[in-house]
C-alpha cells in the first residue's frame, strides 16, 4: 500500500496528519521486533482508527502516541501520513 499512495497523483505525504488522513507503517521496513506494519486513519483527538488483526473489526484502537510506540519505537517502522488530494 505504500508503494501505491507514494506513487498515487491523487495523494501526498504530509507531515502534520489532520483527521481523515491516513497513517502508514509499511511492512518491510521494520527492524524485525514486529512481524508486520499496520495502516490506520487519523481520527479526532490524536486517535488512530484500523482494523484490529484478531476480529477484523475497524475501530479506534490506537492513539498516535501508542501507534508511534507500537510502529516506530518497538518495531522500528517508519511512519508516515498521506492526504488525499
Amino acid at each position: 500500500m505504500y508503494k501505491s499512495l507514494n506513487a498515487s497523483s491523487l495523494f501526498i505525504k504530509i507531515d502534520r496528519p489532520e483527521e481523515g488522513d491516513i497513517i502508514i507503517s509499511p511492512t518491510g521496513f521494520g527492524n524485525g521486533n514486529l512481524p508486520n506494519g499496520h495502516v490506520g486513519i487519523v481520527s479526532k483527538d490524536g486517535m488512530v482508527m484500523s482494523n484490529d488483526s484478531a476480529t477484523g473489526v475497524f475501530t479506534e484502537n490506537y492513539t498516535m502516541d501508542t501507534w508511534k510506540a507500537r510502529y516506530r519505537d518497538i518495531g522500528g517502522y517508519p511512519v508516515y501520513y498521506f492526504r488525499r488530494v
